[in-house]
């Protein structure tokens, strides 16, 4: 959080470029969320923030939407373990009713990804999910360009990606 306040980071409720409207509640830049067998290579972040912030859960669909709570579909989905190779470690994502699993991670340090998953039936009634925060250099770098006194579009705050 340290980082956020001194480099002026905005929260995600903010609505303006004003600092004063988000001084107070500072946040990350960077919301990602994950599903339908999500998968990436090992990888390090370019991020400004040491660690990551992540959630995972499996879930039910029904017509297509999440049902928002997790529930136990461990024998719908399989796979889909957060892991770290170069240490030989992994977080699988637990089946049973109502249990996420949160994991904090150094993203910029450490090599890191997420294995394939599969659904038993193609992701049409349950799902894997995924969500994580964290601050992006190039993300955080338009903000603070601009609380110096530079000007960022609308459109480059959005597209700020890692």
């Amino acid at each position: 959080m340290l980082i956020i306040i001194s480099k002026s980071i905005p929260s995600f409720t903010a609505a303006t470029m004003s600092i004063d409207e988000w001084k107070d509640s500072p946040g990350p830049n960077s919301l990602t969320i994950t599903d339908n067998g999500f998968c990436n290579v090992q990888h390090k972040d370019k991020d400004m923030s040491t660690f990551t912030f992540g959630v995972f859960w499996n879930g039910y669909i029904k017509n297509g939407k999440p049902l928002g709570m997790p529930l136990n579909v461990g024998h719908a989905v399989e796979g889909g373990e957060f892991v770290w190779a170069e240490y030989g470690i992994g977080a699988g994502i637990p089946a049973e009713d109502n249990v996420y699993a949160e994991i904090a991670w150094r993203g910029k340090s450490d090599f890191h990804g997420t294995l394939a998953c599969k659904s038993l039936d193609g992701f049409k009634t349950a799902n894997r999910y995924g969500c994580s925060v964290q601050i992006t250099k190039k993300g955080a770098g338009k903000f603070i360009k601009a609380m110096e006194g530079g000007s960022i579009s609308a459109g480059q705050v959005y597209q700020s990606g890692s």
